[in-house]
């Protein structure tokens, strides 16, 4: 059954024929939306900041360094690292950057996988990775209903609420706080797999560790950079490399 948001899926693989390969298999998935190829590491950080997908197919081996150096650069920029399906061995690389990024790691596909058996294994990781996106229990609805988002909180508890009433959500070590006008709910995440699990474009980022509701925004204060919203009164500060960004998605929510 085809999904309202599909998955947006990138392969980062510099042997042509294995990366045409893949995308041929994805077109078997109404529900997965190809978004590019690339072969070379500044060419992958490009191309993942600018689809922003929720997986990607990494091989380990490609031009200018290793799959690790795409992911280190991702992180140093702060950029939310896709859920990754591994297209080769990792047995050359270092056990510490495999833990660093443990929890985005889906599957392994160990070349070469031109195999009869590929396209089970296949749709078996890609039903990895929409477990893994709804893990804050997002669900869609039909046109015409509303999005909710199910949050798993302590002590077993699920909690349904309405996008729209979020303000703000910050983390703090490993804990994320989400500011509603219904409450405040804290909850071990973080904010990078949440804004991508919830996959919701009014919630931006203005700093590595906050996220802010663009339609509760009443003004932003330069220079100093701090945003009041309604029903909410710490002002929070847009941090400088994420100014540009959020200028963006003010204009564009403006015209909407």
């Amino acid at each position: 059954m085809k999904q309202n948001n599909p998955l947006r899926c990138v392969v980062i693989e510099n042997v042509e024929g294995e990366a045409n390969f893949l995308v041929k298999k994805l077109g078997a998935f109404p529900d997965v939306k190809f978004c590019g190829i690339a072969a070379e590491v500044g060419e992958a950080f490009r191309l993942i900041v600018h689809e922003k997908p929720h997986f990607m197919f990494l091989d380990m081996d490609i031009i200018g360094g290793s799959g690790f150096t795409v992911l280190d650069k991702l992180a140093a920029a702060d950029v939310p690292i896709p859920y990754i399906i591994v297209t080769s061995a990792f047995e050359n690389f270092e056990h510490e950057r495999q833990n660093r990024y443990a929890d985005c790691f889906v599957r392994y596909f160990e070349k070469p996988f031109f195999d009869s058996s590929f396209a089970e294994k296949l749709e078996e990781a890609v039903h990895a990775v929409w477990s893994k996106t709804r893990a804050f229990g997002r669900s869609n609805f039909n046109s015409t209903e509303k999005k909710s988002l199910f949050l798993n909180l302590p002590g077993g508890i699920v909690r349904r609420i309405d996008p729209m009433q979020i303000i703000c959500l910050y983390v703090k070590g490993r804990d994320l706080t989400v500011h509603t006008t219904a409450g405040k709910f804290e909850f071990r995440a973080s904010l990078n797999r949440f804004l991508m699990s919830a996959d919701l474009p009014f919630l931006v980022r203005i700093s590595s560790n906050e996220a802010v509701n663009l339609h509760k925004i009443i003004e932003v204060r330069q220079p100093e950079w701090r945003v009041k919203m309604e029903d909410f009164q710490r002002e929070p500060i847009v941090s400088d490399i994420y100014r540009k960004d959020f200028l963006e998605e003010m204009a564009v929510l403006s015209v909407a």
